[in-house]
C-alpha cells in the first residue's frame, strides 16, 4: 500500500461518531486538533453542510478515506446514519483494499445486548481499540502506524507538500460503485444488524442526559441528533475559552414514558442559535404572538477574522489583525397556549442595566415579574479597548397562587412599600467559596436555585451570579452543589446520585482548563 502515501493525499481519516456521549465528543475534538496540527486530512460525520446533498458527500468521503475510524457506543448503535455509512464503507472494501475499518469500542456505555451488536460490527476488522486507548493521541496513532504504517502519514514524509484532493470529482470506480449501490440500498439496510430491534426496549431511557463542553463546530450535529431522538433542553450554558465557544447542555426526553409516538404530537420545543440581537428580537416578537414562550437563553461572543475589502482605484486595503467580536444568542422556545409568555430584555449595556433591572423586577403592587435567567458577556465596544458587559434578562409573571403566597410573605413598611421580598433573591459577584456559603444558607431555608452563571470580571477573576426562589416546593436535603468538579469526577458521582433520584439541574463551566487541560464545572443537583 505504499502507493497511498503520495502528494495527492485524499482523505486520510473518516471519523464516525455519535454526538450523544460527551466523552466521545471530547476525544474526537482532541483528535481533530491533533490531525489539523499535523496537516493530516480528515472528514467527519458532522463536517458536511446541509445546503447540498450531504448524504452523498458523506458516503463518498467514507469510501474515499484510507482509515474509517468509528466510535461504537450505545448511542451510535441507535443512529441510522452511523450504521449506514459503516455498511457502505464495508461493502466498498470488499472489492477495494480501502478503507481500513478501525472500530473504537466504548464498553462502559454498552450493556450485554448492545455489546453483542458492537462485537458483530467489529468482527472481521484488522484491528480495534478501546476508548481508553484513544485518550492518548500519541500512543493511539503510534499503534495505528505500527499496524498499517503506509496509511498513517504522520511524520512519514513531508506533509507540507501534500495536495488535499478530498473534494475532487468522482473517478470511474467511485461513480460505478455509488450507482450500483443506489439499486441495492434495500439490501444494504437489511445488513444493518439492529434494523428490526426496538431501540427503546434495548436501552432504558435516561431522565437527564448531560452533554458538557461541546465545541461550537460540533453543535449543529449534536443538536440535530438530540432533536431527532425527541429530546428538549432543560438547561444550557456557554463559555469562551481560547476564542472557542463551548456549550454545556442538559437534555430531557419529551416523552420519558414512551407512551406516544413522535408523529402523534407536534414538537413542543424550538431551538435557535447563532442569532444576532436583531434576529433574536424578530424571532421573539413573532413567536410570542403565536403562543411560544422563551424558556432558555444564553449569550456568547463569536470571534470572526476581519475581511479585507478592495476599494475602487486602490490596492487591497490593510486591515487590523484583531478579530471582530459579535454577540450571539442561543435560545429555546416552548409552546404554551395557556400561559403568559416570558419577557426578555437583551443586549443591555452595564451602564443602563441597573435601571432596566429595577423596572423589570422591582416589587410592584399590581403585578410582579421575577427573574428566571440573567446572562452577561464582556466585549470591547470601541478601539480604545473599553470593555463593557452586555446583559440579558429573562423574566416571567407569577400566577394567582404564587401572588397570593407573595402577598402573605412580604414585609411592608408604614407606607405599604415592600422592604423584604420573600419570592426571589439575587446573589451576585460570588467566588466559589462564597457560592458554597450562600447555598448552605439558603438551602436551610428551603430556597431553590433557579439560575447560575459564571463570568469573568474586569480583573479576569471567575465570579458567579445566582437567582433563588421560594415559590417552588423544595425541602432542605433534596439538593447537592459540587464546585470545581471535572467531567470524570462528575461521571463517578452522577451514577450514585441518580440512584437517589438526584439529577443535574444546573451546570456551568468555569471558563478555564485546569493543569490537566480538563474543563471544570459547578453542578447543582436536585431531587425531582
Amino acid at each position: 500500500m505504499s502507493h497511498l502515501v503520495h502528494a495527492a493525499c485524499g482523505c486520510d481519516f473518516f471519523l464516525s461518531f455519535s454526538s450523544f456521549d460527551p466523552k466521545v465528543l471530547r476525544i474526537v475534538h482532541t483528535l481533530k486538533q491533533y490531525l489539523e496540527k499535523n496537516k493530516v486530512t480528515f472528514y467527519c460525520i458532522d463536517s458536511c453542510a446541509y445546503d447540498h446533498n450531504y448524504t452523498e458527500s458523506l458516503l463518498l468521503q467514507s469510501i474515499r478515506s484510507k482509515i474509517f475510524l468509528f466510535f461504537i457506543d450505545r448511542f451510535s448503535l441507535e443512529s441510522d446514519l452511523f450504521l449506514y455509512t459503516y455498511q457502505y464503507a464495508k461493502f466498498y472494501r470488499k472489492t477495494n483494499c480501502l478503507p481500513v475499518l478501525v472500530p473504537v469500542l466504548c464498553e462502559q456505555s454498552l450493556n450485554e445486548t448492545s455489546s453483542n451488536l458492537a462485537a458483530s460490527l467489529a468482527d472481521g476488522c484488522l484491528l480495534n481499540f478501546q476508548i481508553s486507548q484513544v485518550e492518548s493521541m500519541e500512543n493511539f496513532l503510534t499503534s495505528l502506524r505500527d499496524s498499517i504504517h503506509d496509511l498513517v502519514p504522520i511524520s512519514s514524509h513531508n506533509n507540507s507538500v501534500r495536495h488535499d484532493d478530498r473534494f475532487r470529482p468522482k473517478n470511474s470506480t467511485e461513480e460505478a460503485f455509488m450507482n450500483k449501490m443506489k439499486s441495492q440500498e434495500g439490501h444494504l439496510m437489511k445488513k444493518m444488524l439492529i434494523s428490526s430491534i426496538n431501540i427503546k426496549s434495548l436501552f432504558p431511557a435516561q431522565k437527564i442526559i448531560s452533554c458538557l463542553s461541546i465545541p461550537h463546530s460540533s453543535l449543529k450535529c449534536h443538536i440535530d441528533t438530540m432533536l431527532s431522538a425527541d429530546f428538549h433542553l432543560s438547561w444550557l450554558d456557554t463559555v469562551l475559552i481560547n476564542k472557542i465557544n463551548y456549550f454545556s447542555l442538559l437534555w430531557t426526553a419529551n416523552d420519558p414514558n414512551g407512551t406516544k409516538t413522535r408523529a402523534a404530537r407536534p414538537p413542543p420545543y424550538l431551538i435557535f442559535y447563532d442569532l444576532n440581537p436583531a434576529q433574536l428580537e424578530s424571532i421573539c416578537s413573532e413567536h410570542t404572538k403565536n403562543n411560544w414562550s422563551l424558556e432558555l437563553i444564553d449569550s456568547y461572543i463569536m470571534h470572526k477574522n476581519p475581511i479585507l475589502l478592495k476599494k475602487r482605484r486602490q490596492t487591497r486595503t490593510s486591515a487590523s489583525k484583531k478579530s471582530t467580536e459579535e454577540i450571539q444568542y442561543f435560545c429555546q422556545f416552548k409552546y404554551c397556549p395557556d400561559t403568559t409568555p416570558n419577557q426578555l430584555k437583551h443586549s443591555v449595556i452595564d451602564t443602563r442595566f441597573g435601571q432596566v433591572y429595577g423596572q423589570a423586577c422591582g416589587p410592584l403592587k399590581d403585578k410582579l415579574l421575577i427573574p428566571l435567567r440573567h446572562t452577561r458577556v464582556s466585549m470591547n465596544v470601541n478601539v480604545v479597548n473599553n470593555v463593557h458587559f452586555y446583559h440579558s434578562l429573562l423574566v416571567r409573571s407569577i400566577n394567582v397562587e404564587e401572588k397570593s403566597c407573595y402577598e402573605k410573605s412580604r414585609i411592608l413598611d408604614e407606607n405599604d412599600s415592600v422592604i423584604v421580598d420573600n419570592v426571589y433573591q439575587v446573589r451576585e459577584n460570588l467566588s466559589d467559596q462564597d457560592l458554597m456559603l450562600v447555598y448552605e444558607e439558603l438551602s436551610r431555608s428551603n430556597w431553590r436555585m433557579i439560575d447560575l452563571k459564571a463570568y469573568k470580571d474586569k480583573n479576569f477573576d471567575v465570579k458567579f451570579s445566582t437567582i433563588w426562589t421560594s415559590l417552588e416546593s423544595f425541602r432542605e436535603g433534596t439538593s447537592l452543589l459540587f464546585v470545581g468538579i471535572t467531567q470524570c469526577e462528575l461521571d463517578q458521582v452522577a451514577h450514585k446520585l441518580n440512584a437517589k433520584r438526584l439529577y443535574p439541574k444546573l451546570v456551568v463551566n468555569y471558563g478555564y482548563l485546569n493543569i490537566k487541560h480538563e474543563h471544570v464545572y459547578v453542578v447543582y443537583f436536585t431531587q425531582e
